[in-house]
């Protein structure tokens, strides 16, 4: 039970960062916050540190009004449709037509590409049954500074060979994985 709250904090704090970056969700959110989005607990003016986290604490805890749910769905969805008519790279189609069932085993190369640092990992998958069933046994990342955002066509992909490279490298990662397949997970966290 507990990994999964710990999976649903994970996720929740990134999408509450990344609607930080976006300045009319945070808008609409605040201003349905600033009505009471649950009956045990009610917004406070002027509040200190502590009492926000106490707030913050309460809301984790409380049921959230189906109504303003509703009503947060319908303002996220209205800000996708509005960043989609903007530019369409805002949301590209990830064409994944399958997703994990839990049973994988093996070593998986994973890349998350963001907008400040490029993070290579080698991340061994055990199954969803096992003790231990993810275990990342080799992680490296790079800052992605001015130059590198400068890097046009595929001298940026090549830039992300060289530092995938550089970690399979190594000795203790060379022998392990000379001939055998690799399979990669890649994540974006911006629009190319």
């Amino acid at each position: 039970m507990f990994a999964h709250l710990d999976s649903f904090f994970a996720s929740f704090f990134a999408k509450l960062k990344w609607m930080v970056t976006v300045p009319s969700i945070v808008q609409a959110l605040f201003t349905q916050i600033s009505q009471p989005i649950c009956d045990s607990v009610q917004p406070r003016a002027k509040k200190t540190s502590d009492e926000f986290l106490v707030d913050v604490g309460d809301l984790f805890k409380a049921p959230i009004r189906r109504e303003v749910l509703l009503d947060i769905s319908q303002k996220l969805q209205d800000e996708f449709r509005r960043a989609l008519r903007q530019d369409s790279s805002s949301m590209l189609p990830s064409f994944n037509h399958t997703l994990p069932a839990g049973d994988e085993r093996g070593t998986y190369l994973a890349l998350d590409v963001g907008g400040s640092t490029l993070r290579v990992a080698l991340v061994e998958l055990q199954g969803r049954t096992s003790r231990n069933p993810l275990q990342i046994t080799r992680m490296q990342s790079w800052n992605i500074d001015s130059t590198v955002k400068a890097l046009e066509g595929h001298k940026f992909f090549d830039w992300m060979a060289e530092r995938i490279e550089d970690m399979l490298a190594t000795d203790r990662v060379k022998h392990k994985h000379d001939d055998n397949i690799l399979h990669t997970g890649l994540a974006w966290s911006f629009p190319l």
